[in-house]
């Protein structure tokens, strides 16, 4: 019988989900090789209903979701078992006590908040290779896009041929968080430096631009896409401007022109190491622009050359290393 995984996050409309998307992307990538079961606190009733639709055993823990935790709350499970935490409220101290208690512990880091004392480390960041964690008590590390989290149609976009789509349209995507006013200052910067274009935006599910945009023939907004509506919208388009988080991951998945912002400051890794790698560019308006407006067969020789570099490093086998990872070490630890 497969070892069971818990995945630990939590979320609301103050911290934001991102937290509980990347764990429920990397239980879709293992649960061939696990049984998973998610552990949280949260409450918002959009999360809960994609925890349900995962086919992931749900537990839910009392307490709000923005305050501290204790290892206690996870008394409950027997040991050894595997946790993968994923969430800045999980300290030093939270990760001691879960060692005390013999379980195989993941963390996902993407900002270093604390010192882990953990088992595996995994920061899926472009450039997390060069990240010193010298000072840290960790047994394995897992860094860069080799260990990519992402939605698995994400993944196997990445093993399809791309061909370039000559209808000029632009896909935007800041993350679900409170990112209307940057929306807009984007929107409006492209305006400004080129013609009318059709352009395609992701959002929160709570955000105005859905009312305020409702009949503009130019610009269409949504929010809750699933993945593979993600990759049909995203896959007309010229080319893509988003934050520097894991929605640019996806979008090199499915390989496209990219320009990309840092909007916060945990983006800081991915945005550096993306641009270093050439796999995107910093957003300007007026360079997004020359690449909208440039010559048919100019505009495909640039974005074949975009594709050809995203390939090399999103190459949709990252669930098969981290699952041969964890796979191993538990195998090396508790048989």
């Amino acid at each position: 019988m497969p070892a069971t995984i818990y995945l630990r996050a939590d979320g609301s409309k103050v911290s934001g989900y991102g937290h509980i998307y990347r764990l429920l992307a990397l239980g879709a990538m293992l649960h061939d090789k696990f049984r998973i079961s998610f552990v949280s606190r949260s409450k918002d009733a959009v999360i809960d209903e994609a925890l349900r639709n995962s086919g992931f055993e749900l537990i839910k823990l009392a307490g709000d979701p923005d305050q501290p935790v204790s290892a206690d709350e996870l008394n409950f499970l027997e040991s050894p078992s595997i946790i993968i935490a994923d969430g800045y409220q999980f300290d030093t101290a939270y990760m001691d006590a879960i060692k005390a208690r013999k379980h195989l512990l993941v963390m996902i880091d993407d900002i270093q908040t604390h010192t882990y004392h953990a088992d595996i480390v995994i920061n899926h960041a472009l450039g997390a290779e060069n990240i010193d964690f010298s000072s840290h008590r960790i047994n394995k590390l897992a860094l860069g896009a080799s260990f990519a989290i992402l939605r698995k149609p994400f993944l196997e976009a990445a093993k399809i041929k791309r061909t370039f789509t000559a209808k000029r349209q632009i896909f935007i995507c800041f993350g679900g968080g409170l990112t209307d006013d940057l929306l807009l200052i984007t929107i409006q910067s492209i305006e400004q430096a080129s013609e009318p274009l059709p352009l395609h935006i992701l959002t929160g599910a709570g955000s105005m631009l859905h009312e305020r945009f409702r009949n503009d023939e130019h610009i269409s907004t949504y929010s809750n896409l699933s993945a593979e509506e993600i990759i049909r919208i995203a896959s007309a388009c010229t080319l893509a401007i988003t934050s520097a988080s894991t929605i640019s991951c996806e979008m090199a998945c499915i390989g496209m022109p990219l320009y990309i912002l840092q909007t916060v400051d945990n983006q800081k890794i991915i945005y550096t190491g993306m641009l270093e790698q050439a796999l995107a560019l910093p957003y300007t308006a007026m360079e997004v622009n020359r690449c909208i407006s440039a010559p048919p067969e100019q505009a495909s020789l640039y974005f074949s050359s975009f594709v050809e570099k995203q390939r090399k490093v999103f190459d949709g086998q990252s669930g098969q290393r981290l699952a041969a990872l964890i796979m191993g070490y538990y195998a090396e630890k508790f048989t």
